[in-house]
């Protein structure tokens, strides 16, 4: 995916072109959603946008990386929701886990996440890169800053030794269970935060067993 290059003088001040990302971006979300990739087109998503086509090919690139980057938005936006944008400060690294990984949960069982990684993955068949990009940076996303949070607890000797990937990735799946999969075959009961808020506080002394076994 292209990254957004700083503002040089003459273009709209950062926080205008934050605006018009995201507004950008919701619409791409919401047209994927209704249409599916395929036949979602981005003079279509410009369109409803408001925006210039060759606006969209210069910040985003082709469809497929609009459409990752779509992803990532739905993600991000309700990452900061659950009040948790970027690497948590808690003191204490396991509570820091426990932060970022009901941030996770909370934004990738959200509605809109779910429904558009669920076009990514419906299509993956016929283009199969696409489910893979979405996987990727999901990943990326979501499981590195963990990773990184689970080797520092294991340097201070809070978490278990260990494959900090494995551990991380055990951690997040233990969090979502099958939630994440029920919610992909059209599970609606963890549709609220509320829902979610409560099935993390359920799960995490399971998880804190498995980090720390304590």
């Amino acid at each position: 995916m292209k990254v957004i290059s700083a503002r040089t003088p003459g273009r709209p001040k950062r926080t205008d072109s934050e605006k018009l990302v995201g507004h950008i971006l919701s619409c791409a979300a919401s047209l994927f959603i209704e249409q599916g990739y395929a036949s979602t087109s981005v003079e279509q998503i410009a369109r409803s946008a408001g925006a210039d086509k060759q606006t969209l090919y210069r910040r985003f690139g082709p469809k497929g990386d609009l459409f990752v980057a779509a992803c990532l938005y739905e993600i991000e936006l309700h990452m900061r929701v659950s009040g948790l944008e970027q690497s948590p400060t808690a003191p204490g690294t396991v509570e820091a886990i426990r932060q970022w990984c009901r941030s996770a949960l909370i934004a990738l069982l959200s509605p809109r996440a779910v429904r558009i990684c669920r076009v990514a993955y419906a299509e993956a068949h016929r283009f199969p890169d696409l489910g893979e990009a979405v996987n990727k940076a999901s990943i990326e996303r979501v499981l590195s800053p963990l990773v990184a949070l689970v080797g520092k607890g294991q340097a201070a000797g809070e978490v278990l030794p260990g494959d900090p990937y494995m551990l991380a990735q055990q951690a997040l799946n233990a969090c979502m269970a099958n939630r994440l999969f029920n919610a992909m075959l059209g599970g609606r009961e963890l549709e609220d935060v509320a829902s979610r808020e409560d099935w993390f506080e359920r799960s995490w002394p399971s998880v804190r067993r498995l980090l720390t076994q304590r």
